[in-house]
């Protein structure tokens, strides 16, 4: 994982491989938008990441239609489909504080 990235993801609690694939990810953004998203109000940035809690959701709704999920991979889904709603619930929440501490 990139160095500049593990303090911030370590204080938020990423660790092990979902750090090491959000250190690539963002290393592989800075590259390709040359580090615009540093620049980005706080609240440019929530939008972003409600409508990746979605995504979550939605590719596991397209994956469980294309390939219906049974027993034990069902309930992991479904598990997975609970974070995101969890993720949504607390980055709109967080959205909110934010505007209205920039108010």
């Amino acid at each position: 994982m990139g160095l500049r990235w593990r303090r911030h993801l370590g204080r938020l609690g990423a660790r092990g491989e979902l750090a090491r694939h959000a250190a690539a990810r963002l290393n592989a953004g800075e590259a390709t938008y040359r580090n615009r998203n540093l620049q980005r109000p706080a609240t440019a940035l929530l939008a972003e990441a409600l409508e990746e809690a979605a995504d979550l959701a939605g590719w596991l709704a397209l994956l469980d239609r294309t390939h219906p999920l049974e027993g034990g991979a069902l309930t992991l889904a479904r598990k997975a489909a609970r974070h995101a709603q969890h993720a949504h619930t607390a980055l709109t929440t967080l959205k909110q504080r934010l505007k209205e501490r920039e108010q």
